[in-house]
């Protein structure tokens, strides 16, 4: 009887030594897969390129709440194999000759002429026509972007 008495408390402390123990292995692979998945973000950024930037007309802004004294908008567009991708970026000028960009947002070009993401592998940018409007050019079709607002876009082909 004392054997089964020592035999049951030897479980115990097994048992306690196996709920330990996947706990630090829990925390391991908890590790692990916020590792990977930083590792995979970064595999994704290094195939995207940064194939062309422009910058448009600057803007002088009296702002005094928070010394903001010009903006103005960037164009940025980025390759993934075939795909091209367009973004606009707000960007705000402080004193000393800081910049920050404000918002940056994606153009959904596809959803918003019904172009399909194949056929945006031939898209070029082609001119700033003024503070907010640019000009981007596909094949013989030449599309004018107007910001209305830093996240808000109107297209209209010309």
């Amino acid at each position: 009887m004392i054997f089964s008495l020592l035999s049951c408390k030897s479980e115990i402390k097994n048992d306690a030594i196996t709920e330990q123990e996947i706990k630090v292995k829990t925390e391991k692979l908890s590790f692990e897969i916020d590792s990977i998945k930083s590792e995979l973000e970064n595999y994704k950024t290094k195939f995207i390129t940064l194939e062309y930037l422009s910058s448009g007309e600057f803007r002088y802004t009296e702002n005094e709440e928070n010394d903001i004294y010009g903006e103005n908008y960037r164009v940025e567009i980025y390759l993934s194999e075939i795909y091209k991708t367009v973004f606009i970026s707000h960007v705000e000028h402080y004193g000393e000759g800081i910049q920050r960009i404000n918002l940056r947002t994606k153009i959904d070009f596809e959803k918003m002429t019904g172009i399909n993401a194949e056929q945006m592998s031939g898209l070029v940018f082609k001119k700033w026509n003024s503070f907010n409007e640019f000009e981007l050019k596909l094949g013989e079709q030449i599309y004018g972007i107007e910001i209305v607002k830093p996240d808000e876009f109107v297209i209209s082909e010309y």
